[in-house]
C-alpha cells in the first residue's frame, strides 16, 4: 500500500464500527460451547484497536506468482487468524 498505511486506520475502525452496529451478531461470543445450554452473549463494547490487525506484506516474489499460490494471501491470512485462539 503506497503512502502511510496508518492514515487508513481510523477509516477501517469506522467501517468496522458501522458493520457491527448494522450486524450486532458480529459483537456476540459463544458461551458454554460444549454444552447443550450454549448461548451467545453480546459484548457491551469492542476495543477495535486491540482486535483489528494491520499487516504489511513483504513480497519478494512477483505479484502474479503470489496471487496464483495464495490468492493474494488473503485466504492464508484469514485461515491463520481463524485458527489462532487467544
Amino acid at each position: 500500500m503506497p503512502g502511510n498505511p496508518s492514515l487508513l486506520k481510523p477509516q477501517v475502525y469506522a467501517a468496522c464500527a458501522t458493520l457491527i452496529a448494522e450486524y450486532p451478531i458480529l459483537s456476540a461470543i459463544p458461551l458454554r460451547e460444549n454444552r447443550r445450554s450454549a448461548y451467545f452473549l453480546q459484548l457491551p463494547e469492542i476495543n477495535l484497536i486491540k482486535t483489528v490487525s494491520f499487516l504489511t506484506r513483504k513480497a519478494s516474489r512477483p505479484q502474479h506468482i503470489i496471487q496464483a499460490q495464495f490468492g493474494s494471501g488473503y485466504f492464508y491470512i484469514l485461515e491463520s487468524a481463524n485458527n489462532t485462539r487467544s
